[in-house]
């Protein structure tokens, strides 16, 4: 036995182990979800396109992507 020094282990079969500590798991924090960033629209893709509407002697000039008449008009 040595003084100061650490201690000596238990002898016999009734020895009993310290039972290790359990840890506790750290929670998972979800990650982020990483949204795609939408194409940037081209403005000359976009075809601009002018019709004449009529209606008796009235005439109205619609514009548009896809343009149609008002209600009562016809195209000419």
């Amino acid at each position: 036995i040595v003084l100061g020094g650490p201690p000596n282990p238990p002898c016999g079969a009734n020895a009993v182990q310290p039972t290790p500590a359990v840890q506790p798991t750290p929670a998972v924090q979800p990650t982020p979800a990483v949204q795609p960033t939408p194409a940037p629209i081209n403005k000359t893709e976009v075809k601009k396109i002018t019709i004449t509407c009529t209606k008796g002697k009235v005439t109205k000039k619609v514009s548009g992507a896809a343009p149609k008449c008002p209600a009562g008009y016809k195209k000419k």
